[in-house]
C-alpha cells in the first residue's frame, strides 16, 4: 500500500491538487520519524527515500545538483561523442523499435512490450530534445484529440507539431509566460520521429488504434499485431498522445520511469527522465555562460535557480578563463 501511495503521488504530482516531489519527500520523512519514535518499523520508508526517483527528486528540490546528476552531465560537457549520443538518442530508440517490428509474424508479449517501450521513449525524447524539456507529467499528458487538445498535429502546409500548454497546466500565474513550442521537421528529426510514433507505435496500444479489427471477420495479421482484437464496447480512441498499455488513460509516470531507465541502459546511456533537463542545460551553459537567461527560459526556471543548480559548470569555466588570462600575461 505504501509503494502504491508513492506511485499515486508521482502520477498526480503535477496536477492542480497533487503533491509535489518536495512535499512528498518531506511527508515521508516526517511520518517515518514519528513512526520510528513509536516503535513502528520504517525500513520500507527509508528504502523508498533511497530508491524512488520521485522521492529523490523531492530531496534535491531545494539543493544544488546532486553528485549523481553532475556525474551524468559531466561527460556531456566534456565529450563530444557522448554529447551527440545524448542529443540524438531518439534515433537509437527508434532503430531498436524498428528492428523488433521488422517481422511479418505475430509479436510475442515480450516483443510487444519492447516495441512499445522503445517507440514511446523515442517520441518522448523527440519532444524533450527537439522541442523543449517539458516536465514529465506535462509531456505524458499531451492530448492531440478532443476539445482540450494541447498538441497540434501537422496540418495543411505546416510540417511541425505545436505544443500549447496553458498557464494552469504549467502551474504559473502569468499566461504570457507560457510560450507555444514548435517541434519542427529538420535534420534532428523531431517532427519526423513524432509522426513515426503516431503512425507506427501508437497503434500498438489498443486505445491508440482507431481501426481495431471486428471479432466476427478474419483479419490480416497486420491488423492484430498488438495482440488483441476489438472489443466494441471499448473502441473509443484515447485523447492522449502517450497511452497506457491497457486503458485509454495517459501513460503513467511510474511506468515511463521504468521504460526510460531500461531503454536508455540498452543503448549505453543509462539515465532518468529528469536527465533530459539537466543534460540540455549543462550542454548549453558549457557552450557559453552567456546562455544563463536563455537556459532559464528554456527550462521554465528563474536565472537564480539555474545559477544554483549548475554552478559547478560556471566555476570550472571561470577557472579556465582565469588560467587563459594568466597564460596571456605570462607569454604576452
Amino acid at each position: 500500500m505504501f509503494w502504491g501511495a508513492i506511485a499515486h503521488w508521482n502520477d498526480h504530482s503535477e496536477q492542480k491538487d497533487g503533491l509535489t516531489a518536495r512535499t512528498a519527500f518531506s511527508y515521508v520523512t516526517r511520518i517515518a520519524t514519528v513512526l520510528s519514535r513509536n516503535g513502528v518499523e520504517v525500513a520500507h520508508m527509508v528504502k523508498a527515500k533511497k530508491t524512488s526517483e520521485f522521492l529523490k527528486e523531492g530531496e534535491l528540490a531545494d539543493d544544488e545538483m546532486s553528485p549523481k546528476n553532475i556525474a551524468f552531465c559531466r561527460p556531456l560537457v566534456d565529450d563530444m561523442r557522448k554529447r551527440r549520443q545524448f542529443l540524438t538518442q531518439h534515433f537509437e530508440y527508434r532503430r531498436q523499435a524498428e528492428d523488433i517490428l521488422a517481422t511479418d509474424k505475430m509479436l510475442s508479449a515480450s516483443q510487444l512490450r519492447q516495441a512499445r517501450m522503445f517507440g514511446t521513449c523515442a517520441g518522448f525524447a523527440a519532444i524533450e530534445l527537439c522541442g523543449s524539456p517539458l516536465r514529465v507529467t506535462n509531456a505524458l499528458q499531451l492530448r492531440h484529440r478532443g476539445p482540450t487538445s494541447n498538441l497540434v498535429l501537422p496540418r495543411g502546409k505546416a510540417s511541425h507539431f505545436l505544443v500549447k500548454l496553458d498557464a494552469k497546466e504549467m502551474k504559473v500565474k502569468d499566461r504570457k509566460k507560457v510560450p507555444q513550442i514548435k517541434i519542427r521537421k529538420n535534420a534532428l528529426e523531431g517532427a519526423q520521429t513524432l509522426e513515426w510514433y503516431r503512425k507506427t507505435i501508437r497503434p500498438l496500444f489498443p486505445y491508440g488504434n482507431e481501426e481495431w479489427c471486428p471479432v466476427e471477420n478474419p483479419q490480416p495479421l497486420a491488423n492484430v499485431r498488438f495482440g488483441r482484437v476489438q472489443d466494441r464496447s471499448r473502441s473509443a480512441e484515447s485523447i492522449y498522445f502517450f497511452i497506457a498499455p491497457q486503458s485509454g488513460a495517459h501513460l503513467s509516470k511510474s511506468l515511463f520511469y521504468e521504460w526510460i531507465s531500461e531503454a536508455s541502459a540498452a543503448i549505453g546511456m543509462p539515465m532518468t527522465a529528469h536527465n533530459f533537463r539537466h543534460g540540455l542545460a549543462s550542454i548549453l551553459l558549457k557552450r557559453s555562460l552567456a546562455n544563463l537567461e536563455k537556459v532559464a527560459k528554456f527550462l521554465g526556471n528563474t536565472p537564480a535557480v539555474v545559477q544554483r543548480n549548475y554552478a559547478w559548470i560556471n566555476v570550472e569555466a571561470v577557472i579556465e578563463e582565469t588560467q587563459d588570462e594568466i597564460m596571456d600575461e605570462a607569454l604576452g
